[in-house]
């Protein structure tokens, strides 16, 4: 009894966290009164003989012997057993349903799928040529920056005749209005912050092997070397010589005014260009 009550107290608590309706049969001991009838001993009945006179005629009379029954009470030892109506508890098992419905409440945890728009933040690197301005007076001249001006401005006077030839060459008009933007070089505004830093004195005449080692001279370099990578032709062979000799120009002042005529860091910038790398040995 003690173990089905504890499964219906497990039932109804697993009926609880569930939030569903069980239906729960137990057995219940129910004590009810029952009539029990048990005999009573039956009478005693004696029998005895009577005398008797019976009046046979006027004359005369007979004695006779009959047998009657008399009851007798008889004195027994003991109770007398009689009809007796005894009422016990007898115990009966009873089995009912129990069955009801029970409203829980649960928390449940629902993934929820949220868009959110997020913003990171892009860091774009950009080459840009860099001038310094620098306070003439009162300071001392920056030296390397006042040795690369010359070539610089040498270099880019190259750059602008590589792209005048270019454009003569053109077969369209939006291709030659591409070439003379680009002899749109800055060459007035250097060899004017030239002349602001490093004075009038400076002039780039009878210019020998040079290495450029500034900011400002290493840009000028690298869009020389661009501007070779990105206009050379796929052979030489259909090219027309003016055109071979803008390119000549162009690699021979961009070793001689950037890397001293050292042919091997050229080869280097090149390696990836096979055609340039061939006009470069042929220098």
């Amino acid at each position: 009894m003690r173990f089905l009550t504890t499964l219906l107290v497990f039932l109804t608590a697993l009926a609880l966290a569930c939030g569903a309706s069980v239906e729960v049969t137990r057995e219940v001991e129910v004590t009810r009164e029952v009539e029990v009838m048990r005999p009573a001993p039956s009478p005693v009945v004696e029998r005895l003989e009577v005398p008797v006179t019976v009046l046979v005629d006027s004359v005369r009379t007979v004695e006779i012997t009959k047998e009657v029954e008399v009851p007798v009470t008889v004195e027994v030892a003991g109770p007398v057993p009689s009809p007796v109506v005894e009422i016990q508890e007898v115990p009966v098992t009873v089995l009912v349903d129990a069955g009801r419905t029970i409203e829980v409440t649960r928390e449940v945890e629902v993934p929820v799928t949220v868009e959110v728009t997020t913003v990171y933040p892009v860091v774009e690197t950009v080459e840009v040529p860099v001038t310094r301005v620098v306070t003439a007076s009162g300071v001392a001249r920056p030296v390397e920056l006042c040795n690369d001006y010359p070539y610089m401005v040498a270099l880019l006077e190259s750059q602008r005749d590589f792209f005048t030839v270019l454009g003569t060459f053109a077969t369209s008009a939006e291709l030659r209005d591409y070439y003379q933007v680009q002899t749109l070089a800055p060459i007035n505004k250097v060899d004017a912050n030239r002349r602001s830093i490093c004075g009038d004195g400076s002039d780039y005449s009878g210019l020998n092997l040079h290495m450029m080692t500034t900011l400002e001279g290493l840009y000028v370099c690298n869009d020389a070397a661009d501007s070779l990578e990105y206009q050379a032709p796929r052979n030489w062979q259909n090219v027309p010589l003016l055109k071979r000799q803008a390119f000549d120009a162009l690699l021979t002042a961009l070793l001689d005014y950037c890397y001293e005529g050292k042919t091997g860091v050229a080869e280097f910038l090149f390696r990836n260009f096979p055609i340039m790398l061939e006009l470069l040995r042929e220098l």
